[in-house]
């Protein structure tokens, strides 16, 4: 059985289309599990449409608002009794046959602890992008990997291209074996922002991935969404030290130096804009976790610029 999960926060103009696309699917093996995180909107009303529906297992509402939708996800595996778990996102929706062909592959390889598939694009309103999140992936990275299926070693997976960003773009289009994420306990850096990357970097770390090239996720990119508002605070470049942190304690066969690069192109232009009590919290826990790492952090976010002065933008 499949554990669908729906964490939702002020999401109620999608809801609907978001619950109907997981009750229609044609994989009909499945209980629905609603978690509401505290809406301000006339979510519950919505959601309370669906109480009596024979897949709803359950609906919670948060008292108060959790401050991280991983929070949800992990209260949402905890509550879970299927063998899989699909984490679908509550601005977003799927094709019926999402479940079904995800499932399928991930019964083809006990192995698998990740199965996901390409992402539409599409607007607020509903309108759908040219491209998918395939082809962008392809064209950003310079090679046709996501234009077929495919079948990796989590291990490979994560040296290849899952280190250098978060690949799979979308919790929406990804069904997980429970097992695995149970096992990865990928919930332990308490992150808001980039808590999905973790997810899968941990579970790759001991499972193998596999790709589907068929759009049956379709994600919706609108200005509430989380990662939008993360780029440029300091609890976005808290979350990338922890998990490069995590990195380079746990990822083996991958040169230091590239490992530093990655991470210093991911913070070096956030980290010196301002600093207020909140950043120097920050700093003051990332230099007690790691001071290596943090100094050089600070030295390379101080010779950057200098050098960009000096050589022009690298």
């Amino acid at each position: 059985m499949v554990s669908v999960i729906i964490p939702n926060y002020n999401h109620a103009p999608y809801l609907q289309q978001r619950i109907e696309s997981v009750l229609n699917q044609t994989f009909r093996d499945f209980e629905l599990i609603i978690l509401d995180d505290c809406s301000g909107d006339n979510s519950r009303e919505m959601i309370e449409r669906y109480r009596n529906h024979p897949k709803v297992s359950a609906i919670v509402y948060n008292e108060q608002n959790s401050g991280s939708v991983f929070k949800q996800w992990k209260k949402g595996i905890e509550m879970a009794s299927g063998d899989y778990v699909w984490i679908a996102e509550s601005d977003d929706y799927a094709s019926a046959d999402l479940l079904e062909t995800l499932h399928a592959r991930m019964q083809e390889n006990p192995a698998l602890g990740i199965v996901y598939c390409d992402s539409n694009i599409v607007s607020a309103s509903g309108e759908c992008e040219a491209r998918t999140f395939g082809s962008w992936r392809n064209e950003w990275l310079k090679m046709d990997k996501w234009s077929r299926d495919y079948t990796n070693s989590g291990k490979t997976e994560i040296r290849e291209n899952l280190l250098q960003m978060c690949t799979i773009n979308n919790a929406s289009a990804v069904l997980f074996r429970k097992e695995a994420l149970v096992k990865a306990n990928p919930f332990e850096l308490n992150l808001r922002y980039t808590g999905d990357w973790f997810v899968y970097l941990k579970t790759c770390l001991n499972w193998d991935i596999a790709y589907v090239n068929k759009p049956m996720n379709f994600y919706r990119e609108h200005q509430a969404n989380s990662f939008k508002k993360s780029r440029n605070n300091s609890t976005f470049i808290r979350e990338y030290f922890l998990i490069f942190d995590w990195v380079l304690r746990h990822i083996e066969g991958y040169p230091r130096k590239d490992i530093l690069k990655m991470f210093f192109n991911h913070t070096r232009h956030a980290l010196l804009k301002g600093f207020d009590e909140q950043r120097r919290k920050i700093y003051k826990e990332l230099a007690a976790r790691n001071p290596a790492l943090f100094a050089r952090m600070i030295v390379h976010n101080v010779v950057f610029p200098i050098k960009e002065r000096v050589y022009g933008r690298q």
